[in-house]
């Protein structure tokens, strides 16, 4: 016989309830009650009593005559009552397990099996995010290799694309020298075979002190020069000379006419030295190399000639600090514009000093130089019959020759100023690049005429009576090209303003600005 109950099959054998009557439990009990097993032992306690009674009945000697069965029917009915007024407690159940658990306990194995469950559950889900992070940072790992190796890979094409043009650059050199004119086109390697070539079919004026200076200081700055080509083939040194590079780049892109700014750009190049106090003369040509490509055509100071005075006192605070700026600045600016010593080549067929109204007359007419003429305007790289290159030509020089003259000015060095207006002057009455000559007077005059007039007084009035005798004469009948007639023109007003007014302005951008909105509105 099997019944289900709750889940639980119980099988009970019919032949030994009917063998034993003691254990013939009524099966009407259901055990599909949720309190059957408290039920069903309950009854068990029951039986239990009555069997008990049965016993003490049978103890009694029923052949013994003297036998009081009344007193022990009533004992026996006292015990079972006292056992029926006693509460049916939980620890009297126990006496009786059936073997089937009841309620309580399936409970509690459900609760202790959830507990277990929850546990393996958990160890299981955090062995399986450790696994998920473990995979994700593993794979981070490969991504962040993988872009290393590319940039790497990159920055070595960029690198060997740079090496490749600067080989190509040095193989062309030559050429563009030959073709354009060696003059002020090379930054390092200042000897050139091309030029110097050149040069030595012409000679030059003027020779004086103020020229000299340039020409002694040639064997230091080639010193310098071969240090620093040994630095830029060091290839222990390239990461260095990379981020020196950026930096010192990122400094002169930042540089604003303020006293502010100018400080803090120098402060910055100050620490770049520090960083590096091996490569000190390498941070140097980068610097002056930096301010001098400023010049070039779409950089700030070819665009903008204001700027020129921002880089020279830049300058003055480099030389300030270190003369070796001074030696590289001179030479590499001398190189780049052969008119900021000045220096002036005069044809083969003269000698300084001996030139004539019909030499003039020669070198006035476009059409038909000669080939002293020619020669002269090659070795200037200058192109007198082309237009667009006469403009590019005089704004670039315009634009050396004022931060070159900004900086003696800023360094108050006047007597390299007065030497500078004697040499253009007194030289132009040679057979020298005429077509050049009124650009630079009027940059000499617009950046300098103010503070030399008041450091000179009636001396500096004379050199402007010579200008005015230079232009109406020896300048007067030469039409070369219209950025000669207008640079002459500018010459000529700036002089007469003079006599109207009885003073020089102040060039535009010396004075600095204290605030970045006064320099907002100054742009």
């Amino acid at each position: 016989m099997e019944t289900q109950t709750r889940g639980v099959a119980f099988t009970f054998d019919e032949s030994i309830l009917e063998e034993n009557p003691r254990l013939n439990v009524p099966l009407t009990i259901l055990k599909n009650e949720s309190y059957s097993a408290s039920v069903f032992n309950k009854y068990l306690y029951n039986l239990n009593l009555s069997y008990k009674k049965s016993d003490a009945l049978l103890l009694i000697n029923k052949h013994d005559p003297g036998a009081n069965l009344e007193s022990v029917s009533r004992l026996s009915n006292t015990t079972v009552k006292k056992h029926e007024e006693g509460s049916y407690t939980h620890s009297d159940s126990n006496k009786f397990r059936t073997g089937y658990p009841d309620t309580k306990n399936i409970e509690e194995l459900l609760e202790s099996n959830i507990v277990k469950s929850n546990q393996v559950y958990n160890t299981l889900i955090n062995d399986a995010l450790e696994e998920l992070e473990n995979l994700e940072r593993v794979e981070r790992e490969l991504k962040e290799k993988e872009l290393k190796e590319k940039l790497e890979k990159e920055q070595k094409i960029k690198e060997e694309s740079e090496r490749q043009k600067e080989l190509e650059r040095v193989k062309n050199e030559p050429k563009e020298v030959e073709n354009k004119g060696g003059i002020g086109l090379t930054t390092s390697n200042v000897a050139s075979n091309n030029v110097n070539e050149l040069l030595n079919g012409h000679d030059y004026i003027p020779k004086n002190n103020s020229v000299k200076i340039y020409e002694d200081i040639t064997g230091t700055f080639n010193e310098y020069d071969k240090l620093y080509n040994e630095m830029k083939e060091n290839n222990t040194l390239k990461t260095n000379r990379i981020q020196i590079s950026k930096r010192v780049t990122a400094c002169l892109n930042g540089l604003a006419n303020t006293e502010k700014q100018i400080q803090l750009i120098f402060d910055k190049l100050v620490q770049i030295f520090n960083e590096f106090p091996q490569m000190k003369l390498f941070i140097a040509f980068k610097i002056i190399e930096g301010i001098l490509n400023c010049c070039e055509e779409g950089c700030q100071i070819y665009i903008n000639n204001k700027s020129a005075w921002s880089f020279s006192r830049l300058l003055q605070k480099l030389v300030d600090l270190d003369q070796m700026f001074s030696t590289i600045y001179l030479k590499l600016i001398s190189v780049k514009c052969i008119f900021t010593i000045p220096k002036f080549y005069v044809t083969k067929s003269q000698t300084p000093g001996t030139s004539t109204n019909a030499t003039t007359n020669t070198i006035a007419n476009n059409t038909n130089i000669g080939d002293d003429i020619s020669s002269l305007c090659k070795l200037y790289g200058y192109e007198l019959g082309n237009s667009s290159s006469d403009i590019r030509y005089n704004k670039r020089l315009k634009s050396f020759l004022t931060l070159h003259l900004a900086f003696f000015v800023v360094r108050n060095d006047y007597r390299s100023i007065w030497s500078f207006y004697s040499n253009v002057v007194n030289s132009s009455w040679d057979n020298v690049l005429l077509p050049v000559v009124p650009n630079i007077l009027i940059t000499l005059l617009s950046t300098t005429a103010h503070f030399m007039l008041r450091a000179y007084q009636i001396q500096f009035k004379k050199i402007l009576v010579n200008i005015v005798q230079l232009l109406n004469s020896r300048l007067n009948q030469l039409m070369y090209t219209s950025s000669f007639q207008m640079y002459r023109g500018q010459v000529e007003q700036f002089i007469q303003q003079f006599n109207s007014k009885g003073h020089f302005d102040a060039p535009e951008g010396y004075s600095l600005k204290y605030k970045e909105e006064e320099l907002r509105r100054d742009v």
